[in-house]
């Protein structure tokens, strides 16, 4: 976390149910969690601008990969993220109820 005051680099906080806040970093975090528990591989690699691209869920050799463009803002990076883990099942995990609930909650929380 970049201040030291548990706000991360852009100072925001999401404000989860029950009065709980999360900083972006830490949400990304926890949507890498659940992602690789999902068995889904996550590239960071920059997406030429040509290809009008953000990134994506896709398959390759059977396999689930979520490519993220680099250039992403952390923000930007935990949408793309949870548009991700909304394409699988995830009833039989255990993700964090604040972190099921931007998942499920039809929004994303930024």
């Amino acid at each position: 976390m970049a201040h030291g005051d548990g706000r991360g680099q852009q100072g925001a906080r999401i404000i989860g149910g029950e009065g709980f806040s999360i900083t972006p970093e830490r949400l990304y975090g926890e949507l890498e969690r659940v992602l690789t528990q999902l068995g889904v591989e996550i590239r960071i690699d920059p997406i030429d601008e040509e290809l009008n691209s953000k990134g994506g869920l896709c398959t390759v050799n059977g396999k689930a990969l979520l490519i993220v463009d680099r250039r992403l803002d952390v923000n930007e990076k935990n949408n793309l993220m949870i548009q991700s883990v909304r394409a699988f099942d995830i009833e039989g995990i255990y993700i964090r109820p604040y972190i099921r609930e931007a998942i499920e909650g039809g929004s994303t929380p930024l």
